[in-house]
C-alpha cells in the first residue's frame, strides 16, 4: 500500500495524494522499529525498513494469528458498503482498512520531477483505525462510507489487515478489489 507523506510539499509542489496522518504513520513506524530516519520512497514489511529483493524472505511461516474476513459492494454509486470482521488470536493487535485506487497521476510541476507524469497504484485514500478487538477478540469492519466523486470504482480495493501495536508488524491481511463499474 502506498501511503503517500506531505512532508514534502514544502519544495513547491504538493502531493494531492499526500496526508499528514500517512507521514505521521510513517514517523510511529520508524519509532517502534528503533530507526534513526524516515525518507521517500521507504518500503516497510512487517514494521521494519525492507530494502531486499526476495519479497518472502523472512516470512512468517506459523499458522495466521487473526482471521479476517471481508467484503464490499458500491451502494448507489457514491456509498462504500464494507462488511466483515477480523478475529485474532492474541492481544497487542489492532485492525486497521486502507481503501485504496489504482491507475492514478500525478503532473509535476516543480522539484526534482518537474515536467514528469508520475503514475501511482495502491495508494491509500483512506485509512480507518486502529480498530481494536473486543473481549470476543473480534474486531468488526462493519463500514459505510461515502466515497469521493473523483474516485474511480473499478480502481479501487480495501485491506484489511491485524497489526502488532508493539512492533508494527502485520500478523495477517486480506485485500478486496473493488471490481465496480
Amino acid at each position: 500500500m502506498a501511503f503517500h507523506v506531505d512532508y514534502w510539499d514544502r519544495l513547491g509542489w504538493k502531493d494531492r495524494f499526500g496526508s499528514a496522518q500517512y507521514s505521521e504513520r510513517q514517523y510511529a513506524m520508524s519509532a517502534l522499529a528503533r530507526s534513526r530516519q524516515v525518507y521517500t520512497p521507504q518500503f516497510l514489511r512487517n514494521g521494519r525498513d525492507w530494502r531486499g529483493v526476495d519479497p518472502l524472505d523472512g516470512a512468517s511461516t506459523g499458522p495466521p494469528q487473526a482471521d479476517i474476513r471481508l467484503s464490499l459492494a458500491f451502494d448507489s454509486g457514491a456509498i462504500l458498503s464494507i462488511d466483515g470482521a477480523a478475529r485474532v488470536t492474541h492481544s497487542g493487535v489492532d485492525a486497521w482498512l486502507a481503501i485504496y485506487q489504482h491507475n492514478l497521476e500525478s503532473a509535476v510541476g516543480s522539484g526534482e520531477n518537474a515536467g514528469k507524469t508520475l503514475r501511482h497504484d495502491y495508494v491509500v485514500r483512506r485509512l480507518i483505525g486502529p480498530l481494536a478487538p473486543g473481549r470476543d477478540g473480534v474486531v468488526s469492519l462493519r463500514r459505510q462510507l461515502a466515497i469521493d466523486p473523483d474516485w474511480k470504482q473499478r480502481d479501487m480495493g480495501i485491506v484489511a489487515f491485524v497489526q502488532d501495536r508493539a512492533s508494527g508488524e502485520v500478523v495477517q491481511a486480506l485485500q478486496r478489489h473493488a471490481c465496480g463499474n
